[in-house]
């Protein structure tokens, strides 16, 4: 491990994590690479969750932590970023858990290529943290190159997965981008601007992250008035991004083929909840409505980018009274 700065700064937000979080850090610090600092943010937790990230930290000086008050996740994001002091930013949930060699593996291929980050696979679990082998050789792992990934991604050529935990990014390329906060889905406004950035993204064939489907999560339960706002804030916060002049060469296309993408997500999720008669159905229907004539007089998005049934669809719900 290196006397000064580490190399790779990784960002947990926590709040209330419960019986999960230890094995989230056992599977940190277990990792075969080990020139990196943990920055821990506990947004405000009521369980033990703040004793739990000190005893770890007590234990060892590479896990730095953070206590504030409830602010989100996408704010726990963001005071990660700003306190990091790696050359290389990885992110992880409080929930989930990483192959031993996830650090090794992503940093050797990304200080052995061009590349402003890389991606890994993961593999969705509903069980608990297990301890892994460290059983990879970094050198065979099988991997891509993808020139302009935003492009490659709109034109429908190649995959990449949204969630931030299956990236390492160069610390210079995040710049000023941040999650938007307040927002559920935080995710998908960062991850759309970040890969603008991208000129080169390594893509590395090797299952290196364990996602947990927690039952309990945001992106299980039912839809909301807050979730209906936080796809509506995360497609204002991106049109903000790529409306700057460095960036505006995309602007079309991810008006074109990003923000229908969402906006059938939260118009047919709402529209399954009236059919259900879920609480606040009506509320969130008419939010939405509101919503959506507003992006619309804002020339955010344009119903001739839908499908001709989603037209169909989203004209109705702008025009029911």
């Amino acid at each position: 491990m290196s006397s000064g700065a580490p190399t790779i700064s990784i960002i947990l937000p926590c709040y209330n994590s419960g019986g999960l979080l230890a094995g989230c850090l056992d599977s940190i610090i277990a990792q075969t690479y080990e020139d990196f600092e943990l920055l821990a943010i506990d947004d405000g937790s009521s369980d033990g969750t703040a004793a739990l990230l000190d005893a770890y930290a007590a234990k060892d000086a590479r896990i730095r932590v953070f206590h504030q008050e409830n602010r989100g996740e996408a704010c726990s994001r963001n005071r990660g970023i700003e306190a990091a002091s790696g050359r290389y930013i990885y992110f992880t949930d409080h929930d989930d858990w990483l192959h031993p060699q996830t650090l090794e593996i992503l940093s050797h291929f990304l200080t052995q290529n061009d590349v402003d980050g890389v991606v890994c696979h993961f593999r969705k679990c509903t069980d608990l943290y297990r301890p892994q082998a460290a059983d990879i050789n970094a050198g065979e792992v099988g991997f891509d190159i993808l020139e302009q990934p935003l492009a490659i991604y709109l034109q429908k050529r190649r995959f990449i997965p949204i969630a931030p935990w299956t990236k390492l990014y160069k610390r210079e390329l995040i710049g000023e981008v941040r999650f938007p906060e307040g927002c559920h889905f935080d995710d998908i406004a960062f991850h759309f601007c970040l890969l603008a950035k991208v000129k080169r993204l390594g893509m590395v064939d090797a299952v290196l992250y364990n996602f947990y489907q927690n039952p309990g999560s945001v992106s299980h339960s039912a839809i909301t008035p807050q979730k209906v706002w936080s796809y509506i804030e995360n497609i204002r916060a991106m049109h903000k991004f790529f409306s700057q002049p460095a960036y505006a060469v995309w602007l079309r296309p991810v008006r074109q083929r990003v923000f229908p993408k969402f906006i059938n997500v939260v118009v047919g999720q709402v529209r399954k909840a009236g059919k259900q008669g879920l609480p606040q159905a009506d509320e969130m229907a008419g939010a939405l409505r509101l919503y959506l004539l507003q992006l619309w007089k804002e020339k955010i998005i344009n119903l001739r980018h839908f499908k001709l049934r989603k037209q169909w669809a989203i004209l109705k719900l702008m025009l029911h009274k």
